[in-house]
């Protein structure tokens, strides 16, 4: 939607992470409409992949259970998705920069003085 109207784009919740929502509301057991539906939300993602510059993964804040009335997430949950998003990074061997070691504070200032590199 943005290419060639917009030098940056920065976004938090990406199509990515979106996936691994998506993804984990489907039953241990796959229909061949849940593999259909799993399988082109996959190759949508990797179809577009090389259209970004840069994918920052920043870590989840782990805190007290969040219920809030529109999500629930506990720390279990959190780590899983966590680990998922890690491991599908590195098995689809998409470049991305890790923010862990980067100090919460400072995330902001590093991402900036990395896209304007």
């Amino acid at each position: 939607m943005f290419l060639n109207s917009k030098e940056y784009v920065i976004c938090d919740s990406s199509s990515i992470l979106n996936y691994f929502y998506f993804r984990q509301l489907f039953p241990e057991k796959l229909s061949k409409k849940d593999i259909a539906s799993i399988n082109h939300l996959q190759k949508e993602i990797l179809k577009h992949i090389n259209t970004i510059d840069q994918i920052f993964y920043v870590p989840p804040i782990y805190k007290q259970d969040i219920d809030d009335g529109i999500r629930y997430h506990n720390n279990e949950e959190i780590l899983k998705i966590d680990r998922w998003i890690k491991s599908y990074l590195e098995l689809e061997n998409i470049n991305h920069v890790d923010l862990s070691d980067i100090d919460i504070n400072d995330r902001i200032n590093y991402i900036i003085s990395n896209i304007q590199v």
